[in-house]
Parts: C-alpha cells; structure tokens; sequence
C-alpha cells in the first residue's frame, strides 16, 4: 500500500487531515500535470480542486486495478476535458498549447531544479502531444504502463509504442540540442 493509499484509508476511517495529507503529496504534480491541457495556472489549480472533489463524491475503491494516483490523476484529466468542452460550447475557446504559458513558469522553475530537468522539460514539450503525456506519466508521475494506459484511456502495448517513439525522439532532440 502507498504513501496515498493509506493517507485516504485514514481519512476514510474518520482522520480529516488524510485527506490533507492527500492533498499535500498530490496537488502540485496534478496541477503541473493539468498544466499540459490547460491555457493557464488558474484554471489547473481550480481543477485540481474539482479532481480532489471528484474523489470525495466518486471514492476511490482499492481493488478497481489502479492505484489512488491513477485515479486521482485520471479524474483531473477528466475534469480538464470537461472544462476545454464547456469553454468551446461557450465560444471562449482559447487555443490550447501543451507548453506551459510564461507565467506559469514559477510553478515550472521550483519543480525543475537543475538544468539538465529544464532541458529535458523543453524538448519533452517540443515532442508530439500523445508522446509528451505518456512519457511524462511514465517517467515523471512515475505511473505504470497500466496506470498510464487507464489513464490515457489507450491499451498497454500503445503506451509501449507511444513511449518506445517518444524516447527515440526526445533523444534525437537532445542530441540537436546538445550539439549546438
């Protein structure tokens, strides 16, 4: 059982500050995360919310095949479809770019906190999109194949493409950007 898993038992069991706890080992890599659909650090933060939320109304139950972080990160990617539909209904549709916007780089700058992690950040974010988000769910969320199949909603063998085609080509990117 994980750090996660038992942080919810206990709130679960009564102890309110589990799902603080919760909260405090998941929210900022979920917002980071949501930061790749979403135009603005306002409207991942709020997501987030609506992700931890989701977890209180929709309680995670063990045993469903996945761990409480896929299901936590899978609702926050739910919810950011949800909120990108609604803003599109609404005409107030914003091109949406994976990259993080400048002022989001704080959030960027104190979760990279070397160089080489910017770089590999940049040419992560210069990758095609289904590349990007299987890598960094695997790699960076530190999610298995099966966890990052659910939550990309894709069989595990096109993860394993999706990561063996993105590997290849985040290293051809470094390679470039090295030899500058």
């Amino acid at each position: 059982m994980g750090k996660g898993e038992e942080l919810y038992r206990r709130y679960r069991n009564g102890e309110e500050s589990g799902f603080d706890g919760l909260i405090e080992l998941y929210r900022e890599n979920l917002i980071f995360f949501l930061l790749r659909y979403l135009p603005s650090i306002e409207d991942a933060e709020d997501t987030a919310a609506d992700a931890f939320v989701s977890l209180l109304l929709h309680p995670y139950r063990e045993g469903r095949g996945c761990s409480l972080k896929t299901y936590l990160f899978t609702l926050g990617r739910n919810q950011a479809m949800n909120l990108l539909k609604k803003q599109k209904r609404q005409d107030a549709f914003r091109e949406t770019s994976l990259l993080p916007l400048t002022e989001d780089l704080a959030l960027e700058d104190r979760l990279c906190q070397d160089e080489k992690r910017r770089n590999l950040l940049r040419a992560l974010d210069a990758l095609p999109a289904e590349y990007r988000e299987a890598l960094y769910l695997l790699y960076f969320e530190e999610l298995s194949l099966e966890e990052t199949a659910r939550v990309m909603k894709k069989s595990k063998k096109q993860i394993e493409n999706l990561s063996y085609r993105g590997k290849k080509a985040l290293r051809e990117k470094l390679g470039k950007e090295l030899s500058l």
